[in-house]
Protein backbone atom coordinates (compact mmCIF):
# COMPACT_ATOMS: atom_id res chain seq x y z
CA UNK A 1 0.00 0.00 0.00
CA UNK A 2 1.50 3.38 -0.98
CA UNK A 3 1.40 6.51 1.19
CA UNK A 4 -1.72 7.98 -0.42
CA UNK A 5 -3.65 4.69 -0.22
CA UNK A 6 -2.59 4.28 3.41
CA UNK A 7 -3.67 7.81 4.24
CA UNK A 8 -7.01 7.37 2.42
CA UNK A 9 -7.65 4.22 4.45
CA UNK A 10 -6.91 6.08 7.68
CA UNK A 11 -9.28 8.89 6.70
CA UNK A 12 -12.03 6.36 5.85
CA UNK A 13 -11.62 4.74 9.28
CA UNK A 14 -11.80 8.08 11.09
CA UNK A 15 -15.26 8.87 9.62
CA UNK A 16 -14.36 12.55 9.89
CA UNK A 17 -16.51 14.90 7.83
CA UNK A 18 -13.71 17.33 7.11
CA UNK A 19 -10.64 16.51 5.05
CA UNK A 20 -7.69 16.08 7.39
CA UNK A 21 -4.29 17.65 6.79
CA UNK A 22 -1.41 15.20 6.40
CA UNK A 23 0.20 13.70 9.51
CA UNK A 24 3.78 14.91 9.94
CA UNK A 25 5.33 11.42 9.90
CA UNK A 26 4.43 10.80 6.22
CA UNK A 27 4.27 14.38 4.95
CA UNK A 28 7.90 14.88 3.94
CA UNK A 29 8.24 11.66 1.93
CA UNK A 30 4.82 12.07 0.32
CA UNK A 31 5.73 15.67 -0.53
CA UNK A 32 8.91 14.51 -2.29
CA UNK A 33 7.17 11.67 -4.18
CA UNK A 34 4.36 13.96 -5.36
CA UNK A 35 6.79 16.75 -6.28
CA UNK A 36 8.81 14.40 -8.48
CA UNK A 37 5.65 13.20 -10.25
CA UNK A 38 4.82 16.80 -11.19
CA UNK A 39 8.36 17.96 -11.87
CA UNK A 40 11.00 15.17 -12.14
CA UNK A 41 13.87 17.54 -11.19
CA UNK A 42 12.11 18.54 -7.94
CA UNK A 43 14.33 18.55 -4.84
CA UNK A 44 13.41 19.17 -1.21
CA UNK A 45 15.36 22.42 -0.77
CA UNK A 46 14.92 24.63 2.31
CA UNK A 47 11.90 26.45 0.85
CA UNK A 48 10.20 23.16 -0.11
CA UNK A 49 10.83 21.79 3.39
CA UNK A 50 9.50 24.95 5.02
CA UNK A 51 6.36 25.13 2.87
CA UNK A 52 5.76 21.38 3.02
CA UNK A 53 6.01 21.30 6.82
CA UNK A 54 3.72 24.32 7.20
CA UNK A 55 1.05 23.05 4.77
CA UNK A 56 1.17 19.54 6.24
CA UNK A 57 0.81 20.69 9.83
CA UNK A 58 -2.60 20.29 11.45
CA UNK A 59 -3.98 23.79 11.82
CA UNK A 60 -7.38 25.41 11.57
CA UNK A 61 -5.98 28.17 9.34
CA UNK A 62 -5.02 28.21 5.68
CA UNK A 63 -1.64 29.48 4.49
CA UNK A 64 -0.36 32.54 2.68
CA UNK A 65 3.02 31.97 1.02
CA UNK A 66 4.98 35.15 0.30
CA UNK A 67 8.22 35.38 -1.68
CA UNK A 68 9.87 36.56 -4.85
CA UNK A 69 9.43 34.98 -8.29
CA UNK A 70 10.77 31.58 -9.24
CA UNK A 71 11.48 30.09 -5.81
CA UNK A 72 8.92 27.29 -5.75
CA UNK A 73 5.68 28.77 -4.35
CA UNK A 74 3.47 27.67 -7.25
CA UNK A 75 5.02 24.20 -7.41
CA UNK A 76 4.48 23.84 -3.65
CA UNK A 77 0.76 24.55 -4.01
CA UNK A 78 0.52 22.20 -7.00
CA UNK A 79 2.05 19.45 -4.84
CA UNK A 80 -0.36 20.27 -2.01
CA UNK A 81 -3.29 20.23 -4.44
CA UNK A 82 -2.28 16.82 -5.81
CA UNK A 83 -1.98 15.38 -2.31
CA UNK A 84 -5.35 16.76 -1.17
CA UNK A 85 -7.17 15.83 -4.37
CA UNK A 86 -5.77 12.28 -4.31
CA UNK A 87 -8.24 11.31 -1.60
CA UNK A 88 -10.84 14.05 -1.80
CA UNK A 89 -11.11 15.50 -5.33
CA UNK A 90 -14.50 17.08 -4.73
CA UNK A 91 -13.28 19.10 -1.73
CA UNK A 92 -10.40 21.06 -3.28
CA UNK A 93 -9.96 23.53 -6.15
CA UNK A 94 -6.71 24.99 -7.49
CA UNK A 95 -6.89 28.19 -9.58
CA UNK A 96 -4.66 30.98 -10.76
CA UNK A 97 -6.33 34.30 -9.89
CA UNK A 98 -6.22 35.51 -13.50
CA UNK A 99 -8.07 32.34 -14.57
CA UNK A 100 -10.82 33.16 -12.05
CA UNK A 101 -11.31 36.53 -13.73
CA UNK A 102 -11.44 34.94 -17.20
CA UNK A 103 -13.93 32.31 -15.99
CA UNK A 104 -16.09 35.02 -14.45
CA UNK A 105 -16.13 36.99 -17.72
CA UNK A 106 -17.18 33.85 -19.65
CA UNK A 107 -19.55 32.17 -17.20
CA UNK A 108 -20.59 34.87 -14.74
CA UNK A 109 -21.49 34.21 -11.12
CA UNK A 110 -21.85 30.44 -11.64
CA UNK A 111 -18.05 30.14 -11.99
CA UNK A 112 -17.61 32.00 -8.73
CA UNK A 113 -20.12 30.28 -6.45
CA UNK A 114 -18.29 26.95 -6.04
CA UNK A 115 -15.07 28.80 -5.13
CA UNK A 116 -16.86 30.36 -2.16
CA UNK A 117 -18.07 27.11 -0.57
CA UNK A 118 -15.35 24.55 -1.42
CA UNK A 119 -13.59 23.13 1.67
CA UNK A 120 -10.07 23.86 0.39
CA UNK A 121 -9.43 26.67 -2.12
CA UNK A 122 -5.90 27.12 -3.47
CA UNK A 123 -5.22 30.45 -5.22
CA UNK A 124 -1.97 31.10 -7.07
CA UNK A 125 -0.39 34.47 -7.88
CA UNK A 126 -2.54 36.75 -5.74
CA UNK A 127 -1.78 40.36 -6.54
CA UNK A 128 -1.43 39.76 -10.29
CA UNK A 129 -5.16 40.06 -10.97
CA UNK A 130 -6.76 43.14 -12.50
CA UNK A 131 -7.64 45.31 -9.49
CA UNK A 132 -10.19 47.26 -11.57
CA UNK A 133 -12.13 44.31 -12.96
CA UNK A 134 -15.25 45.52 -14.74
CA UNK A 135 -18.50 43.74 -13.83
CA UNK A 136 -21.34 45.32 -15.81
CA UNK A 137 -19.54 48.67 -15.60
CA UNK A 138 -18.78 48.40 -11.88
CA UNK A 139 -15.06 48.37 -11.09
CA UNK A 140 -13.95 45.98 -8.36
CA UNK A 141 -11.22 43.61 -7.32
CA UNK A 142 -12.93 40.27 -7.89
CA UNK A 143 -10.30 38.34 -5.90
CA UNK A 144 -10.67 40.67 -2.92
CA UNK A 145 -14.44 40.04 -3.03
CA UNK A 146 -13.83 36.29 -3.14
CA UNK A 147 -11.41 36.44 -0.21
CA UNK A 148 -13.91 38.39 1.91
CA UNK A 149 -16.52 35.70 1.23
CA UNK A 150 -13.94 32.99 1.98
CA UNK A 151 -13.28 34.72 5.31
CA UNK A 152 -16.96 34.33 6.20
CA UNK A 153 -16.81 30.63 5.23
CA UNK A 154 -13.66 30.22 7.32
CA UNK A 155 -15.36 31.73 10.36
CA UNK A 156 -18.65 29.87 10.00
CA UNK A 157 -17.55 26.49 8.60
CA UNK A 158 -13.77 26.28 8.95
CA UNK A 159 -13.16 26.28 5.19
CA UNK A 160 -9.51 26.93 4.39
CA UNK A 161 -7.85 29.05 1.72
CA UNK A 162 -4.23 28.83 0.56
CA UNK A 163 -2.52 31.64 -1.38
CA UNK A 164 0.77 32.45 -3.07
CA UNK A 165 1.93 35.98 -3.81
CA UNK A 166 5.07 37.76 -4.97
CA UNK A 167 4.07 40.75 -2.82
CA UNK A 168 5.39 41.46 0.67
CA UNK A 169 2.99 42.12 3.56
CA UNK A 170 3.11 45.90 3.16
CA UNK A 171 2.38 45.79 -0.60
CA UNK A 172 -0.26 43.12 -0.04
CA UNK A 173 -2.07 45.49 2.34
CA UNK A 174 -1.91 48.30 -0.25
CA UNK A 175 -3.31 45.91 -2.90
CA UNK A 176 -6.17 44.41 -0.86
CA UNK A 177 -6.75 47.09 1.77
CA UNK A 178 -6.41 47.22 5.54
CA UNK A 179 -9.79 45.58 6.19
CA UNK A 180 -8.97 42.43 4.22
CA UNK A 181 -5.37 42.30 5.47
CA UNK A 182 -6.69 42.30 9.04
CA UNK A 183 -8.79 39.24 8.15
CA UNK A 184 -5.74 37.60 6.57
CA UNK A 185 -4.10 37.62 10.00
CA UNK A 186 -6.96 35.47 11.27
CA UNK A 187 -7.34 33.25 8.17
CA UNK A 188 -3.72 32.43 7.39
CA UNK A 189 -0.43 31.22 8.71
CA UNK A 190 2.12 33.38 6.89
CA UNK A 191 5.02 31.53 5.25
CA UNK A 192 7.84 33.76 3.97
CA UNK A 193 10.26 32.10 1.56
CA UNK A 194 13.47 33.61 0.20
CA UNK A 195 16.17 32.95 -2.35
CA UNK A 196 17.04 33.54 -5.98
CA UNK A 197 14.87 32.48 -8.91
CA UNK A 198 15.49 28.94 -10.17
CA UNK A 199 14.04 29.66 -13.59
Amino acid sequence: MNFIENYKANIAKSKAYEVKILPTDIASELWLITGKKIYPEFVMDENAKKIGAALSAQTRKGSLILGSKGIGKTLALQIFYNILSAWSPSNVIYKNVRQIQLDYKREGLASFERLIVIDHLILDDCGTEDSDFSDYGNKKNLIAELLLLRYDEFQMRGRRTYLTTNLDKKTLQLWYGERLMDRFNEMFNFIVVTGESKR
